[in-house]
């Protein structure tokens, strides 16, 4: 539903009707995600999953490897804290099973919702975290561990909806997609209900690595595209089939860089790249992916 002269209040809409167990909404936040992560602690909240957290301005946002988000007034930041059950996951599932397959399907419901409200720009995912519309930066997904709690996680989004993002100084170096572009105006709520319809009835029937690779490709930004890779670490195919650990550089320092044409997602949702010499390497994780063609 696109707002044209109202907005919709965070509590008019029922959250449980949608899965959501417990919803908590503050009108300013540090970081939704870190909300996300107290209250998961909490002995009362033992059994308030998933709980949802919203905002109407989040201020010290954050991406990835500590990166900071910016979310100007209209953008939208939420936080999701979920169980791994929830994707049929074990209690005992580790922490890259539970980011990879809950990264994934976020991406392709938050690829699905903003296609849904903007049917006229192309809509795509590139890996690890980003939404891009019309080849622009115009979401992000952050997904943290509780600490002491390793059966949860939570899951944080921040889109550009209603806020201009032409003029933001933290982006300078970031072509970015606002939804305002488009001459509408958003109501955040419904966004946010819109992204749980498709996100929350995986509950009824968690969908499987090999079904959430094949709807990624679908929307797979990178496809077809030459890349660079910043990672700490990767995976190497020999020439036998084995797969080696290659550790390239301590955590604190700065990560080794890979280019070559994008392979796609392997079975477990981690990226693959084959470089000029022939090598495959495979990265469970990346601190940046960039397309250089």
């Amino acid at each position: 539903m696109n707002g044209t002269g109202h907005s919709v209040d965070w509590h008019s809409v029922d959250w449980r009707a949608l899965g959501i167990v417990r919803h908590l909404h503050f009108s300013e936040v540090a970081s939704t995600n870190d909300e996300g992560r107290q209250a998961a602690v909490l002995p009362s909240y033992s059994e308030d999953f998933p709980l949802l957290i919203t905002c109407d301005r989040q201020t010290s946002g954050r991406g990835r490897s500590g990166r900071s988000w910016w979310q100007g007034e209209g953008g939208l930041a939420f936080s999701i804290v979920t169980s791994g059950r929830l994707f049929g996951l074990p209690a005992t599932a580790n922490l890259n099973q539970l980011t990879s397959q809950l990264s994934i399907w976020t991406a392709i419901c938050l690829q699905g919702t903003a296609a849904s409200y903007l049917p006229l720009q192309a809509c795509r995912v590139k890996w690890p975290n980003d939404l891009m519309i019309d080849n622009r930066k115009n979401a992000g997904i952050l997904i943290e561990a509780v600490p002491g709690k390793t059966s949860l996680a939570v899951v944080g989004i921040g889109v550009n909806i209603n806020n201009p993002v032409h003029s933001a100084a933290v982006l300078a170096n970031v072509e970015a997609f606002s939804w305002s572009e488009t001459g509408g105006r958003f109501d955040l709520p419904f966004v946010v209900s819109e992204f749980l319809r498709r996100w929350l009835p995986v509950a009824n029937a968690p969908p499987t690595m090999p079904e959430l690779i094949r709807r990624y490709r679908e929307v797979d930004w990178l496809h077809d595209r030459s890349i660079e890779v910043h990672a700490n670490g990767a995976w190497r195919s020999t020439p036998n089939g084995q797969v080696e650990v290659v550790a390239n550089s301590e955590p604190t320092e700065s990560p080794s860089i890979y280019q070559g044409k994008y392979s796609g997602l392997t079975a477990d949702g981690f990226l693959q790249l084959t470089d000029v010499k022939g090598v495959a390497w495979v990265f469970p994780s990346a601190e940046r992916v960039r397309a250089l063609s």
